[in-house]
C-alpha cells in the first residue's frame, strides 16, 4: 500500500470501503510524509464515530442507512421463518450521506477568492454569516463575487449558505433528541417556522417527518 499510495499522482482523493481501511490509508499517508487532505484526502464507509473522531486527522465517512437495512433483513428473515417467498432481486439502500470532517477538508477550485469564499461559509454558516460580510473579505464587489461563485460553483452563495444549514439540521435530527427550536437556534435560523418552510422547500419534507423515517 505504500508503495501504490507512494506513485499515486498528487492532489488524490481516496474512497474505502471501511473506516478500518481508511484509518490504515491515513497511517500510510503519515509513514510517508504526504499531507491529510492537502496530498491526499480520504473518506471512510460507516461513519463509525469512535474511530472517525479518534484518528489525527478526523476522518471523513459514507454514513449507511444501517437501521432500514436492518429493517429490511429483517423483514426477509422473518419471510423465510414463515415458509413465505423471499424476492430475489436485491434492495439497495442509499446512505445517509457523507459526514464532513478534515480528512476531506478541502476545495478545489483555482480561483483563491472562491475557496475563501466556500471556507468562510463552511466555518460561518451556522452563525448566521451574509453576504455582504463575505464580499468584505475578499478583493471582489458583491455582484462580482456573486457571478463569479455562481459561475464556478453551480449556485449562489445564499444557496451554498443554505446547503449546510440543512445539511447540519439533517444530522441534528436523525442524531440527536434536539427539539425544532433548538435545532433552529443551532444552525442559525432566525425562529423555528423559517426553519420549518426553509427546510420543507430545500428538502421537500418536513423536520419531524425525516426525523420518523430515521
Amino acid at each position: 500500500m505504500l508503495a501504490w499510495l507512494k506513485k499515486l499522482p498528487k492532489p488524490v482523493a481516496i474512497w474505502s470501503v471501511s473506516d478500518a481501511w481508511a484509518t490504515r490509508l491515513l497511517e500510510g499517508c503519515r509513514r510517508l510524509e504526504l499531507l491529510v487532505p492537502e496530498d491526499v484526502a480520504v473518506l471512510g464507509t460507516t461513519n463509525d464515530s469512535l474511530i472517525c473522531e479518534a484518528i489525527s486527522p478526523p476522518l471523513s465517512s459514507i454514513e449507511l442507512h444501517s437501521r432500514q437495512i436492518g429493517y429490511l433483513a429483517a423483514r426477509r428473515l422473518s419471510l423465510k421463518m414463515k415458509r413465505k417467498p423471499v424476492p430475489e432481486e436485491i434492495e439497495l439502500v442509499p446512505p445517509i450521506g457523507v459526514i464532513a470532517r478534515l480528512s476531506t477538508d478541502t476545495v478545489a477550485f483555482p480561483d483563491p477568492e472562491i475557496v475563501k469564499v466556500l471556507r468562510l461559509i463552511r466555518d460561518n454558516a451556522l452563525t448566521g454569516i451574509s453576504v455582504d460580510r463575505i464580499a468584505k473579505e475578499t478583493n471582489l464587489s458583491r455582484s462580482t463575487l456573486q457571478r463569479h461563485f455562481r459561475n464556478l460553483v453551480g449556485r449562489t452563495i445564499e444557496n451554498e449558505i443554505m446547503r449546510h444549514r440543512i445539511d447540519r439540521a439533517k444530522r441534528l435530527l436523525r442524531e440527536t433528541t434536539l427539539s425544532l427550536s433548538k435545532i433552529a437556534q443551532k444552525t442559525g435560523f432566525s425562529n423555528t417556522d423559517y426553519f420549518i418552510q426553509a427546510f420543507r422547500r430545500e428538502t421537500g419534507t418536513t423536520p419531524n417527518r425525516l426525523r420518523k423515517s430515521g
